[in-house]
């Protein structure tokens, strides 16, 4: 049984000792600490190159999405909805009027 970590790989022997030794491409033995016997380490399998972070685009106006969010701020189209949206402006200059100076 084998684990590998942080660059260092823990494997158990066959009298139970546990051996804890440094990651390598190639596979290799080494002395168990408590009988002597070898203990084959495997080879440390090679790290995942980090993905890269996919741009999502408007599919109706190309522009780039905020955040990767559903929302096109330039066009107003909703990729999960797969519509246009709209605003109604006379609804946020009602609630601009009621809010005291300052709060918004």
């Amino acid at each position: 049984m084998s684990t590998a970590t942080a660059r260092r790989i823990k494997v158990r022997c066959q009298c139970g000792a546990k051996l804890a030794a440094k990651a390598s491409p190639a596979e290799h033995t080494l002395p168990c600490p408590r009988c002597q016997q070898p203990v084959k380490i495997p080879a440390a399998e090679p790290e995942p190159e980090p993905e890269e972070p996919t741009v999502a685009g408007c599919p109706l106006c190309k522009h780039t999405l905020v955040n990767g969010g559903p929302l096109c701020v330039h066009c107003g189209y909703h990729t999960e909805l797969r519509r246009k949206l709209s605003t109604t402006p006379s609804k946020i200059a009602e609630t601009d009027q009621k809010l005291p100076a300052g709060l918004w």
